[in-house]
């Protein structure tokens, strides 16, 4: 049986250890096949996306917030020209914590978007597969 408290304490310690080596980490537990095509913080991000919800489930995000993260990423995503319309999952994010609802916002609510349902489009990165990668609103005419 896992110790869910013990678990919490050192799941809590790593992600807040600017230091702290998921790289390593991911190799000597054998968590991801090839570590070391991902970088630590896209480690960090993935580990962060399965295990925040459980340990903290207070801290999840509210169908009104998601909503609201649909909306704005749509919006976003609808503005971008650059790339063909591909914004990298990273900027996005850098653009939502611009907004005023979304300045605390951790990297690993952005799995919690509706793509599929809002027409976005995602272009994963080549063996990288615990990243969103690139992404686009899909215009009528894609369709």
């Amino acid at each position: 049986m896992i110790d869910k408290e013990k678990l919490m304490q050192e799941f809590s310690e790593a992600i807040n250890d600017e230091n702290f080596d998921w790289v390593n980490a991911s190799k000597e537990s054998q968590f991801l096949i090839e570590p070391e095509t991902c970088s630590n913080v896209e480690i960090k991000n993935f580990v962060q996306c399965l295990l925040q919800d459980y340990l903290y489930p207070e801290k999840i995000l509210s169908n009104e917030k998601i909503e609201l993260l649909n909306g704005s990423a749509q919006h976003i995503l609808k503005e971008y020209v650059l790339n063909d319309g591909w914004m990298y999952s990273y900027d996005l994010f850098e653009e939502l914590k611009k907004e005023e609802p979304f300045k605390d916002l951790e990297y690993y609510n952005l799995w919690k978007i509706s793509f599929d349902k809002l027409n976005i489009e995602i272009k994963p990165i080549e063996n990288k597969d615990i990243e969103i990668g690139y992404l686009r609103y899909k215009k009528a005419s894609d369709k």
